[in-house]
């Protein structure tokens, strides 16, 4: 006896065949507006305004190029029938291969059988790897990578903007080509220590104990050399500083070599000397001078000898070159 409240069973001899159809088939239309496609089944049937379940909507089939199955179910005395894509139809397995590439590798992008979540569109495939990674992967090999288990994001492609201001706030890369950063502050290396900053309509600094400015980029070749606490070496065919007032404020200046040890001289205080000594040399007149020949007596007016108030402390200059 069956339990209070049930129907009695009545034999059905068509089984649940007589209620529900389903099978796969290929796209023939879509209707992404309404969410419907006309579907050819395997058959030869066709179904129209096929609603599709899921978040995926498909492509029209094209043999060999974009082959796009679904699968579908259809209720007997019901116009309405539904089906969802089958993705992977366009994916290969672990031991099939893409025709014409025997023995060749595929990308990881053309295998399901690795990944949790995977669904392809046209030329882009969208997965979740069993690894964790959340890729999205074109045919032409530019990617974006999250990897949760190393905790970075991998972007690939010949040109990639960062940013939301196409002309002042971001950052573009193009492929053996340039990368360009428009921001007010561009800092590279630390905030507070070793760095390259430049301030807009600012500053430009570099901060760092040595630098190299030039064609090789070697200490001391051409171009600047700047160690801390140490040297600045400038090497160059010619060397020119052109401003109002060039100040040079240090406690030594050598000219010639390293080794120079002439000082020169204050060109003020020499005038003066000098000066001093022409007035007197050309209107000077002797003391005990007589007719005819013999010596004069000294200047009634002397003058001082030069002394080293007239050279410089500072500039030094070598009387050779190296």
């Amino acid at each position: 006896m069956r339990e209070a409240g049930l129907p009695l069973l009545v034999a059905d001899v068509h089984g649940d065949q007589g209620l529900l159809s389903g099978s796969k088939g290929v796209v023939r239309a879509i209707y992404p507006e309404r969410w419907r496609i006309d579907l050819e089944a395997e058959d030869g049937s066709l179904l129209t305004e096929v609603l599709v379940i899921g978040p995926y909507f498909p492509e029209v089939h094209s043999d060999g190029d974009a082959p796009s199955h679904v699968g579908y179910l259809h209720f007997r005395g019901r116009a309405e029938s539904f089906c969802w894509p089958m993705p992977h139809r366009r994916l290969l397995g672990p031991t099939d291969s893409a025709a014409g590439a025997d023995g060749q590798s595929q990308p990881e992008r053309r295998y399901f059988h690795t990944h949790g979540y995977i669904f392809r569109h046209g030329d882009v495939t969208v997965r979740l790897t069993d690894d964790n990674r959340y890729v999205i992967e074109t045919e032409q090999g530019d990617y974006i990578i999250l990897n949760t288990q190393e905790r970075q994001i991998r972007l690939h492609a010949p040109t990639v903007f960062v940013g939301t201001d196409e002309e002042h706030n971001r950052i573009e890369y193009e492929q053996d080509e340039s990368v360009r950063v428009f921001q007010p502050l561009v800092i590279l290396g630390t905030e507070t220590e070793d760095r390259i900053e430049y301030q807009n309509q600012a500053h430009v600094q570099v901060v760092t104990p040595q630098c190299t400015i030039g064609q090789t980029g070697e200490v001391d070749a051409d171009g600047i050399t700047y160690l801390a606490n140490s040297m600045v070496h400038i090497v160059s065919e010619l060397i020119k500083l052109t401003a109002n007032d060039i100040v040079l404020d240090p406690v030594n200046i050598k000219l010639g070599n390293a080794s120079a040890t002439e000082r020169v001289m204050l060109g003020d205080l020499f005038k003066s000397f000098l000066n001093t000594f022409l007035t007197l040399y050309m209107g000077h007149q002797h003391t005990g001078v007589q007719a005819g020949g013999g010596l004069s007596g000294p200047p009634s007016v002397g003058t001082p000898l030069m002394d080293d108030s007239m050279l410089s402390d500072v500039a030094k200059v070598s009387k050779t070159g190296l």
